[in-house]
C-alpha cells in the first residue's frame, strides 16, 4: 500500500502515527472502528458485493466477524475472501485502515480442514500448561496463514455449578489451575512478537461461570472477597503474566451495586433509622438509598438539573412530553421536581404512571398515526423540530419515527439484542444515527 499520509509511515513511532490518524478521523469513522461486520452480508451469494461493501464499509470498519468459520469455507477460499475485503477497504475508504479479523479457537481454529483439539475441561485435566501453550502455538500459525489476527479465547470462567451449559469450555473450578492454563494459552496464541502473533481474548469478565441455578447469563451472587480472589484472579494472571491484549465482557446479570459500592456512600449520607423505606433495606445498602432520597446529597445534585430540556430545535426528555404537560407548563414541572428532590415539597402526582414525562412510551414504541399527530401538536406548540427520548430499549440502536420528529436513543441494551454501538448526531443541517 502506498504511503500517502504520515500515519501510514511505518518508520514513525506508533504514538505519532496514532496521534496523526485520530486527528484526521471524523466522528463517523471513529464510530465505525468500534463495530464489525459479518462477511455473509458482504457476500450475499457466493460473490463479493460492491454495493453492500459501499453501504457497510463506507467509513471503514473495525472488525471482520468470523469470515472463515461463519461461512464454513475451505481455507483457500476463505483467505481469498479476506484478501478481497481488505483490498476494498484499502482502495475505497478514505483512511484505508485495515480491519481486524477475528475467529473462534477454543478447541482449535474453528474452520474447515483445521485440527480439533480436546475441550478446555479435558486440557485442564492434564494439569500441564505447557501442552496448552504448544497447542495454541500451532493455532497461531493457522490463524496467520489465513489472515486472522484475533482469537476469541480462552475462557477464564471459574465454574461453580456443572449444570451450566458452557462448563466444557472452561478449565474447571480451581481458580489457580484456571489461571495457569489460561496464561499458557495466551502466551502460545500471542507468541513473542505482536507482528506475527494473534491477540488472545480472555473472557468473560468476570464471574460469568457462576450463574444462579446453572442457567446461562442468569444472576451471579458473590461477595467482594470471592469476586477478587477467585473470579478476578485468572484475569489478573492472564494480563500480568500472559500479557493478554484483548478482553471480552461478561453478559450475565451481576449485582447493580457491589458491597464496596454501597460502602462508598457511608461517609456521604446520613441514615434516618426511623425511615420505613430505609429500614426495609439491608443495613449496608441504606446509606446509598439515603443519598438519593429527597434531600440526600445526590438528590440535591440532581435537583440542579432540569428533567425536560430544550436545546436549539430539540427537546430532550426521558419518556416524552404530552399536551397536558404543556398546559401545566414545562418550567413549572421542572421546578416541582427540583423542589421534591431538595425535600422542599412532596413528590408530584403527575410524575407517576404512563402519562408521566418520565415514564410514557407513547413516542418510543413504534408510535401509530394518532401518536405522531400528538407529537406534532406538542412540537408545533413548543416551536421545535424534534423530540429525543430514552425510556424504551431500542433493539437496533438509534431509531426515529413520525418522519424523523422523534428520535429514540436508549441503546443501553442494544448489544444484548444483537445491536451495535450507536451515536445520535444533531447538526444544523440535520439529524442522524451513526454506527
Amino acid at each position: 500500500m502506498a504511503v500517502n499520509h504520515p500515519y501510514q509511515d511505518a518508520s514513525l513511532s506508533v504514538e505519532d502515527r496514532v496521534k496523526v490518524l485520530l486527528g484526521r478521523m471524523t466522528l463517523e469513522e471513529k464510530v465505525a472502528q468500534l463495530g464489525g461486520v459479518w462477511c455473509n452480508k458482504l457476500y450475499p451469494g457466493d460473490k463479493f458485493s460492491r454495493a453492500k461493501a459501499k453501504e457497510l464499509l463506507a467509513n471503514g470498519i473495525g472488525q471482520l466477524t468470523r469470515p472463515i468459520g461463519e461461512k464454513d469455507m475451505k481455507p483457500r477460499r476463505a483467505a481469498a475472501i479476506i484478501k478481497e475485503v481488505q483490498e476494498y477497504i484499502a482502495r475505497h475508504t478514505r483512511l484505508k485502515i485495515p480491519a481486524m479479523v477475528h475467529e473462534e479457537c477454543l478447541t482449535g481454529f474453528m474452520a474447515r480442514k483445521m485440527t480439533t483439539y480436546p475441550q478446555a475441561i479435558g486440557l485442564a485435566s492434564t494439569f500441564q500448561p505447557e501442552i496448552v501453550q504448544g497447542m495454541t502455538d500451532v493455532i497461531r500459525g493457522h490463524f496467520r496463514t489465513l489472515g486472522a489476527v484475533q482469537g476469541l479465547s480462552p475462557v477464564l470462567d471459574v465454574i461453580r455449578d456443572p449444570r451450566w451449559g458452557r462448563t466444557e469450555e472452561t478449565f474447571g473450578e480451581d481458580h489457580v489451575l484456571v489461571a495457569a492454563m489460561a496464561t499458557a494459552y495466551v502466551k502460545g496464541l500471542q507468541g513473542d512478537d505482536p507482528k506475527t502473533g494473534v491477540d488472545a481474548t480472555i473472557k468473560h469478565f468476570a464471574a460469568h461461570g457462576a450463574p444462579e441455578g446453572g442457567r446461562n447469563i442468569a444472576s451471579v451472587h458473590c461477595g467482594p472477597r470471592e469476586y477478587r480472589e477467585v473470579f478476578l484472579f485468572p484475569f489478573e494472571a492472564a494480563v500480568k503474566r500472559g500479557k493478554a491484549r484483548s478482553l471480552m465482557n461478561a453478559y450475565h446479570d451481576f449485582r447493580y451495586v457491589t458491597a464496596d459500592g454501597f460502602a462508598d456512600f457511608e461517609d456521604v449520607a446520613v441514615v434516618d433509622e426511623a425511615d420505613s423505606l430505609l429500614a426495609s433495606l439491608e443495613p449496608d445498602q441504606r446509606a446509598r438509598a439515603a443519598a438519593f432520597l429527597p434531600g440526600g446529597l445526590f438528590a440535591q445534585l440532581l435537583a440542579q438539573r432540569n428533567t425536560i430540556v430544550i436545546v436549539g430545535q430539540s427537546i430532550f426528555v426521558h419518556g416524552g412530553v404530552l399536551p397536558e404537560h404543556l398546559d401545566r407548563g414545562l418550567d413549572s414541572m421542572n421546578e416541582e421536581i427540583r423542589a421534591w428532590l431538595r425535600a422542599e415539597a412532596p413528590q408530584p402526582e403527575w410524575i407517576r404512571g404512563d402519562r408521566s414525562p418520565v415514564w410514557t412510551r407513547l413516542f418510543s414504541r413504534e408510535p401509530d398515526v394518532a401518536a405522531c399527530d400528538t407529537l406534532s401538536l406538542v412540537l408545533d406548540r413548543l416551536g421545535v423540530e424534534r423530540m429525543v427520548v430514552g425510556h424504551t430499549v431500542q433493539r437496533t440502536g438509534v431509531t426515529s419515527f413520525c418522519g424523523g420528529r422523534v428520535w429514540c436513543i436508549d441503546v443501553g441494551m442494544a448489544a444484548y439484542y444483537g445491536g451495535r454501538p450507536a451515536v445520535l448526531e444533531i447538526r444544523k443541517d440535520g439529524v442522524r444515527g451513526l454506527r
